[in-house]
């Protein structure tokens, strides 16, 4: 029964957007930032197994708050249209204004929406004040300078920037 509330609230909110280009793009930058994450998590994992529970837990709270604005996207994109702007790159096009009326009206309209600010605010409490993230950081700021993590950053930003080239098609 879930999964037929869920196409009916993608239908409700896509609809609108699907004829304009706008919609596949989002996807693909929702999936982008998804994979970056998974892909993030594998290589930190592989390299520091002993900090694998914040680094899951960190995934799974990047990954939720990430559907999050996926639904929050739509929602926007269907109740407020001029608040999403296409024509000035990704960037400023996922970064639309989101408030507190909105976030009321979605956990109103969506249970997914509802049980995913759930499940971020859990998650944030596990990761916050976590005993390994002073030993994590340190660690993670050298994995950072590793080719393998150079390799998973330049997949999302070709990706991203393959999303803004799109943008400007769409206009």
């Amino acid at each position: 029964m879930k999964w037929v509330w869920g196409i009916c609230v993608a239908l409700l909110f896509g609809s609108s957007v699907w004829a304009g280009g706008a919609a596949p793009l989002w996807e693909k930058y929702i999936k982008a930032k998804i994979t970056f994450q998974e892909d993030l998590a594998v290589l930190l994992m592989r390299s520091h197994p002993e900090f694998e529970g914040l680094i899951t837990t960190s995934r799974d709270l990047q990954i939720t708050m990430t559907k999050m604005r996926q639904r929050e996207y739509y929602y926007v994109l269907n109740t407020h249209p001029d608040k999403i702007s296409r024509d000035k790159g990704a960037v400023q096009w996922a970064n639309f204004k989101w408030t507190k009326a909105y976030e009321k009206a979605l956990q109103g309209i969506d249970p997914e929406y509802a049980e995913l600010m759930e499940a971020e605010a859990g998650l944030k409490v596990k990761n916050q004040g976590h005993p390994d993230w002073p030993a994590a950081r340190a660690a993670f700021t050298e994995v950072m300078k590793t080719r393998e993590y150079k390799e998973i950053l330049k997949a999302l930003m070709d990706k991203i920037t393959g999303i803004d080239e799109g943008l400007r098609m769409t206009r």
